[in-house]
């Protein structure tokens, strides 16, 4: 997939079938401790879907969600903790360029992998670069020892799928089947523009025509 939007949610024994209707949420199959939130793109603001910060406020609990562009190399995660954004990472053309907030334990499953090696070209970490020195390898791996990734983010890439992968499963949730289906929702201004834009177009297709 080239642009992947959604959120991780820890909703417990809550229903979450109940709260669907009030986020426009779609129900799409069986609840468990962890869903998984299928938003579509909005490509009026590509970002993390913005019921999170309500959604996690209400449930008490996890929210995590995210945005990845593939073919750009881009991600944008924001974990929101009973209403608040306790961390924002943000990776530009595969370099995490901002980390606010307090590192969260998820982290070290999202950015490690538990069979990669950087001694093993077989098993080489995908989010590392394999120019990397032997200076910054050894940096890598302290890090991981001490699940502690926010010290290599300069040395981490970011804009791949795998990772998001591998925190999902970690949660138990199957990213095949997601629990819901939040539908993108166009603003009135951004209708408005591209209505202006086709009128626009319209009338300059008809001068030309005119002159003709």
């Amino acid at each position: 997939m080239s642009t992947w939007c959604g959120a991780f949610v820890e909703v417990g024994e809550r229903d979450f079938a109940v709260l669907a209707p009030k986020y426009r949420l779609t129900m799409l199959g069986p609840q468990a401790a962890w869903v998984y939130i299928h938003a579509d793109v909005n490509f009026a603001s590509i970002e993390p879907p913005r019921f999170a910060a309500a959604l996690s406020a209400e449930l008490k609990g996890t929210v995590l969600a995210f945005m990845l562009q593939t073919n750009a190399s881009c991600e944008v995660l924001e974990h929101w903790e009973r209403g608040e954004l306790v961390r924002r990472l943000v990776c530009e053309d595969q370099h995490w360029k901002s980390a606010k907030g307090t590192p969260q334990a998820w982290e070290s499953t999202y950015f490690f992998g538990p069979s990669e090696e950087t001694d093993n070209d077989d098993k080489w970490p995908p989010t590392l670069d394999r120019e990397t020195s032997e200076e910054d390898k050894q940096r890598y791996e302290k890090a991981k020892r001490a699940n502690a990734p926010s010290a290599v983010l300069d040395l981490l890439r970011g804009g791949n799928v795998d990772s998001l992968h591998r925190l999902a499963k970690h949660w138990g949730i199957d990213v095949r089947a997601p629990t819901a289906r939040h539908a993108a929702t166009w603003k009135l201004r951004t209708v408005l523009a591209l209505a202006l834009a086709l009128v626009c177009g319209a009338a300059l297709i008809g001068a030309l025509l005119g002159r003709a």
